[in-house]
Order: C-alpha cells, then structure tokens, then sequence
C-alpha cells in the first residue's frame, strides 16, 4: 500500500484504494472501492494533490528560501485550491461536471507539505464506452449533431462537402 493509500484510508477507512488510474500537472488520481453492509459495492476516483508538487531541490541550502519554498506561498496555493473546491462542490449534480463527494485537506508535521485529497465521481473513460457501446447516429454523444453527410450545396460549395447539421430541440 502507497503513502497516499494509508492517507487515504485514514480519512475514508471504508474506502480501499485499488489502482492508480494517472498522473497529470495536477496530482495522481487513483480508483477506490467501498463495500457497505449490504454487499453494495461503490467505486469512487480519488485525486491527491501534492503541496508543493516534489520535494525540494537537494542543491538549495537548507535556510535558502525561494518564493516556491516559502511557507506562506505555499499556504497561498492550498487556500486557492481550497476556494476552487468549494466552488465545484457548488455546481455538485449540473450535467457534465464531475461531482465532488468529499475532500481533505492535511499539512504534514512540522513541514509546509500539504495533501489535498479529493473524492469524487468515478467515470468512465470515453475509450472505454465506446468499446462497449458503439456510435452510431442515435447515440448520446451524438445528439447534438448529426454524422456529416454528402451535399451538394448551391451556394458555391464544392460538390461532396462535408457540412454537420444541428438537430433541432436541444
């Protein structure tokens, strides 16, 4: 089990990280479980945000303080942060945007590190939907527009255009 697992766990003790599902500019999303009572399995992501994002550079004196080192810079950042998850929990169930269930925010002992840990909706990756539901001109990806279809067009276009038409009532 990972550092950030046993965070994890300490803060959600009924949620079991299983896979490490990324990393990006922004921290390493990992997919969880949770078995209730019942026998009802829940799958949730978990996002863990490292502040500052790595360790400092071994090369710096240890009283050399840059702006990126600084405590109170770095407590600017989680304060931020903080602010932009209060804000998606907000918009919590509007269609498109990830719902946030929960986060943590923890500062380490005696250090200026904090750990933003943030649950949310686990979905699933367009990739792998498409493999188990293909496109087709019904489909929900699709009903914004329909597939692009041959026209001659009277207006100066050239004969075999491709030009999407918008269906109508959305």
């Amino acid at each position: 089990m990972t550092d950030y697992a046993k965070l994890i766990h300490r803060f959600w003790p009924d949620w079991t990280v299983e896979e490490k599902l990324g990393s990006g500019s922004y921290g390493t999303v990992y997919r969880a479980k949770r078995v209730d009572l019942t026998g009802v399995t829940t799958y949730s992501a978990i996002k863990v945000i490292r502040i500052p994002k790595e360790e400092p550079d071994e090369d710096l004196e240890e009283d050399e303080e840059t702006p990126e080192r600084s405590a109170s810079y770095l407590e600017g950042v989680v304060r931020y942060l903080a602010e932009e998850i209060r804000m998606m929990e907000t918009v919590k169930g509007y269609t498109n945007i990830v719902s946030i269930e929960d986060h943590f925010i923890y500062q380490m002992p005696d250090e200026p590190v904090w750990v933003i840990l943030i649950r949310m909706e686990l979905l699933t990756s367009l990739r792998r939907y498409m493999a188990q539901k293909p496109l087709d001109e019904q489909g929900p990806l699709l009903r914004a527009g329909r597939l692009p279809e041959k026209q001659d067009h009277p207006q100066g276009h050239q004969a075999g255009q491709y030009l999407r038409q918008p269906e109508r009532g959305f």
